[in-house]
């Protein structure tokens, strides 16, 4: 089980939490992402890459797809600096309404928890990055960040090549329809003190699809929040 895997790892601190979300249909595709992280981890500026794979359908071909993926990246990963694992929820089938976000959301609550509710410190990750499966990074993505992460900003967008626009460059903005779930880090610090979940209560303009920026829009709500944009196209979005 995920939990009992993480006891093994708790003890070390991570610079990213990466919550990857993926469903069948993405699984051929998953490889690519897990190795982009994988270079774009374990940079000369050393950083430590948890990745947390979830498929959002919980079918046995895929878990077992997405295990050989895992174990395949986790023996190129020498350096100490990159472990992924799959998370498998038994019993657990995301809303075909919520396009996976509730899953997403799941692991987050995990990885959150206080250590008198869990295991994990809540110190485990210092950021968070949420992706889909079908993604990629590039190797850069972390060196470009560091030095917002070393100023604690809790906020790091970053541009990124979009195939809802035909493959171009969607350079990134703090306002709906211009950032994506995968084009920005969260620091553990500002979801602990914000409270921002992917979930809303609905109302006429809500949308399920886009509850990446339900999460973005609590972030921003808060003053104290900090934000910065990279001007650097780190990632592809599939």
């Amino acid at each position: 089980m995920l939990a009992l895997a993480l006891v093994v790892v708790a003890a070390r601190s991570w610079d990213v939490c990466a919550v990857v979300r993926t469903a069948p249909l993405q699984r051929v595709q998953l490889p690519a992402l897990l190795i982009s992280l994988l270079a774009a981890a374990g940079n000369e500026r050393g950083t430590k890459v948890l990745c947390i794979v979830v498929d959002t359908e919980n079918h046995e071909r895929s878990l077992d797809y997405i295990d050989r993926a895992v174990a395949m990246t986790n023996t190129l990963a020498t350096d100490g600096f990159f472990l992924a694992l799959n998370h498998r929820m038994p019993g657990f089938v995301a809303s075909k309404t919520m396009f996976g976000y509730d899953a997403t959301q799941r692991v987050l609550e995990m990885l959150l928890a206080r250590p008198n509710q869990s295991t994990l410190d809540e110190s485990m990750c210092r950021y968070f990055l949420f992706t889909n499966g079908d993604n990629l990074y590039s190797r850069y993505l972390f060196n470009e960040l560091h030095d917002a992460m070393t100023a604690r900003v809790d906020l790091i967008a970053y541009d990124f090549i979009s195939h809802h626009i035909g493959h171009r460059l969607h350079a990134v903005a703090f306002k709906f329809a211009d950032i994506d779930l995968g084009s920005a880090v969260v620091s553990h610090a500002a979801l602990a003190k914000t409270n921002a979940t992917f979930f809303r209560e609905p109302d006429r303009n809500y949308r399920a699809h886009s509850s990446d920026w339900t999460l973005f829009e609590k972030l921003l709500a808060k003053q104290d929040v900090t934000r910065t944009i990279v001007r650097k196209v780190l990632f592809l979005h599939m």
